[in-house]
């Protein structure tokens, strides 16, 4: 399943907040005293519970929703491009979606070479999806990991469905996942949980 797969089932929602925003990036003097006050919390704690979101999967290529090459930001660009396209075209003309399945030629000689993952991304531009198989855990993820093995972390509550907490090896135990997990299944009759 992809980002955009599990995005299309969600519930219609159309307070989708604000969407697009540009990403900040700390210079690397803020960074280091962002980060010598937080070991110093850390230090100081005696229960850590963290909360994680999108944020902590978008290096691993899984899109937010609402950043600036968002899901939502992305489906926001969409409407936008084809309500132009329908003003250009007129308003007598009707636009449709092909599903991909039918766009395909099964022709030999309309084949054509299948591109690379690179060159696909850079051709889709802001419609990239990844696929949740194919993601990898992040530095954070493992960094929660480790802290919780250090007894540093004692829980992680995720809004993530990714499985990518559970995938940088920490366990079932110390964290929770709001939303699910797409990896997850729980079998009916003895409830006991496989991922």
């Amino acid at each position: 399943m992809s980002s955009g797969d599990y995005a299309s089932r969600l519930s219609h929602y159309d307070n989708k907040g604000e969407c697009g925003l540009p990403e900040s990036v700390d210079s690397q003097r803020v960074l280091d005293r962002k980060m010598k006050k937080l070991i110093n919390m850390v230090q100081q704690a005696q229960y850590i519970v963290i909360l994680t979101g999108a944020g902590v999967s978008t290096t691993a290529g899984i899109p937010d929703f609402r950043g600036p090459k968002g899901i939502w930001t992305r489906e926001l660009h969409q409407k936008k491009d084809k309500k132009n396209k329908n003003k250009k075209m007129g308003s007598n003309v009707l636009e449709t979606e092909i599903p991909q399945k039918e766009q395909r030629s099964t022709s030999t000689s309309n084949k054509k070479k299948r591109k690379s993952p690179d060159e696909e991304t850079k051709r889709q531009g802001r419609n990239i999806i990844m696929s949740f198989d194919d993601a990898k855990p992040t530095l954070t993820h493992r960094a929660i990991t480790k802290m919780a093995e250090c007894n540093y972390v004692k829980y992680c509550i995720t809004q993530n469905v990714d499985g990518l907490h559970r995938r940088s090896g920490l366990p079932r135990s110390n964290h929770c996942s709001l939303h699910g997990c797409i990896f997850t299944e729980i079998c009916e009759s003895c409830e006991k949980e496989h991922f």
